[in-house]
């Protein structure tokens, strides 16, 4: 799980599963943690959509101090709405430090600005609403009341990506997490997520259009299961899993040299 804090508290089972809790974050006096035990280089910010005009940035640990990752974009648009941030894979001399009792490698995310911004999950996801929106322009007419975003369907649709990679039989060699043990795929495992971009959108698609449908045979269900069938469909046999469980992409983990055979079963 991710170690997620601010002022010194703990977020981080209110924050790991989206819209399970809000948290109305003051980055005026605090700035945000996040730490795995081993480098991450996305993050999907799940965020009240709000009007702050912010710069935001991301820093790691390289040694001595906190400086800014390279080659960060912004899919949040400084905190204005749910979103992906993301950074290369590999930053200079990046090492893991003590920070809350916990050694791990450890983000700093700052604001330019004082803000109170409402975060309603940090983890990370494999799609998000511009990608539905891309595959289906008028799906934003169909949000759930009282909802800002289809998040919580982008949540299925990756648990369903990693479900169906660990029916393969795929594990990792755990290194950091635990050496010479071999642990289960998790989501932070998949080290270039544009790999299963496309399947994601179209499970995501699918279960809305599944939750929409109120008749056998709809037109919901029936894009549903069209959807569905993308999704299989789109999951590519080449995916760049880190099998050392070291967080960095490796040459021998390229995508082209593990071939992976993964589908609905």
């Amino acid at each position: 799980m991710l170690k997620i804090f601010h002022n010194e508290l703990d977020l981080s089972r209110e924050q790991s599963r989206y819209e399970y809790m809000s948290n109305t974050l003051d980055l005026n006096d605090y700035d945000l943690y996040v730490g795995y035990y081993k480098p991450i280089s996305t993050l999907f910010l799940n965020v009240i959509k709000n009007t702050e005009d912010l710069v935001l940035d991301v820093k790691y640990y390289s040694g001595s101090i906190f400086e800014s990752v390279y080659g960060f974009k912004d899919l949040s648009f400084g905190l204005t709405t749910p979103g992906f941030i993301s950074w290369k894979n590999r930053q200079v001399g990046q090492v893991p430090n003590l920070l809350f009792g916990e050694t791990l490698y450890w983000y700093k995310l700052t604001t330019n600005d004082p803000a109170n911004i409402v975060f309603r999950g940090i983890s990370t996801l494999f799609s998000d609403d511009y990608d539905l929106i891309a595959a289906y322009p008028s799906i934003m007419n169909h949000l759930p009341e009282g909802q800002q975003s289809f998040v919580r369907f982008h949540e299925e649709a990756a648990k369903d990506i990693i479900i169906d990679l660990r029916r393969t039989g795929l594990v990792i060699n755990g290194k950091l997490s635990a050496p010479s043990v071999r642990k289960q795929l998790d989501a932070f495992d998949l080290l270039d997520k544009e790999e299963v971009r496309d399947a994601a959108k179209y499970f995501a698609l699918s279960k809305i259009f599944a939750w929409l449908s109120d008749a056998p045979n709809d037109k919901w269900e029936n894009l549903a299961a069209k959807y569905e069938a993308e999704a299989a469909g789109s999951l590519t046999p080449l995916i760049t899993i880190d099998q050392n469980d070291n967080g960095i992409i490796e040459d021998y983990e390229e995508a082209a040299d593990q071939p992976i055979i993964v589908g609905r079963l």
